[in-house]
């Protein structure tokens, strides 16, 4: 598929990436989209770059089937009781929030 698109590229850096959209250097990028607040909202502190523009978000390839994977039951119940009360706490959506 490369081959046939000169002008595809990857790029591992997703800062770059989400500068690149909003300089309209490329007209799509592919990641997660906490990922993506999280770098959008490091722009806000770029004054040279207009981070406000509308982006348009769709799902490429459905739901991901990225999770978390666990050798032990017994470690995968514990991660998923802790995980229950750090949401009970409120604490769980603060830590949302600080990158969104």
């Amino acid at each position: 598929m490369v081959s046939n698109h000169p002008r595809y590229g990857e790029t591992f850096d997703q800062f770059t990436q989400v500068k690149m959209l909003f300089l309209e250097r490329v007209e799509v990028i592919q990641m997660d989209a906490n990922i993506f607040a999280y770098y959008r909202a490091k722009l806000i502190e770029s004054v040279e770059i207009d981070y406000s523009q509308k982006v348009d978000r769709f799902a490429l390839v459905g739901s991901s089937p990225n999770g978390f994977l666990f050798k032990s039951e017994k470690l995968r119940d514990d991660f998923n009781k802790q995980l229950r009360n750090l949401k009970a706490s409120g604490e769980y959506q603060k830590i949302i929030a600080r990158y969104q």
